[in-house]
């Protein structure tokens, strides 16, 4: 099992303007690593503030930070992606009952058109390819590095690297990494995830 795709909403990338732009290519095609620093190789116990999620806890850094972003914005900028990227790994991969093959409530913090996109790739994007023949899911690690560019001392744009290693239980029994990049803007319901760079594959 190896899966690799890249999509991006183009209404909402429309709206991010050009210097945005360019900066979240620069930051997705820059280092060749899609693997976050620090990455984890073992589980770490924490809560993680879902009842259905397995606890594990989610490590986030700071990568490349262009302009200037203070400490206290850093601090809510850090709980605000990690909050999207935590709804999503939980609601498509580790949380939830198994068997199943429903994962249409499986990316929160997406954009309509994300969603849309999201859902065409829903066995990369989700655990839909799996569900049915697994039993349960045993995380392993997870983290994100964060890219931000500031204006004005105000993250406007995020590039969000992200990796969660797990393992399946049942009838499919594998270790499974998802790796890549999610794209984010903020807009009126905080920040949401317009495009994704993601693979997924057995290891």
């Amino acid at each position: 099992m190896s899966q690799r795709v890249r999509r991006r909403s183009g209404a909402v990338a429309a709206t991010v303007g050009t210097a945005l732009a360019a900066t979240l290519a620069l930051a997705g095609c820059s280092g060749g690593d899609d693997d976050p620093a620090g990455a984890p190789d073992g589980a770490t116990t924490a809560s993680t503030g879902a009842d259905d999620a397995p606890a594990v806890e989610t490590q986030v850094s700071f990568g490349e930070v262009t302009g200037k972003l203070g400490g206290a914005r850093r601090d809510r900028l850090s709980a605000d992606v990690q909050a999207v990227v935590d709804g999503w790994l939980d609601a498509a991969y580790v949380g939830g009952d198994y068997p199943r093959t429903d994962f249409d409530q499986a990316w929160p913090g997406f954009t309509s058109g994300a969603r849309a996109e999201a859902k065409r790739d829903a066995g990369l994007m989700s655990n839909r390819d799996l569900g049915a023949d697994i039993d349960g899911v045993e995380p392993v690690g997870r983290a994100v590095r964060i890219d931000v560019l500031a204006v004005k001392r105000k993250p406007v744009g995020v590039t969000a690297h992200v990796i969660l290693k797990f393992d399946t239980t049942g009838a499919t029994s594998e270790r499974v990494k998802v790796a890549g990049r999610l794209y984010l803007t903020k807009g009126g319901q905080g920040w949401q995830v317009f495009g994704y760079d993601v693979t997924k594959e057995a290891i």
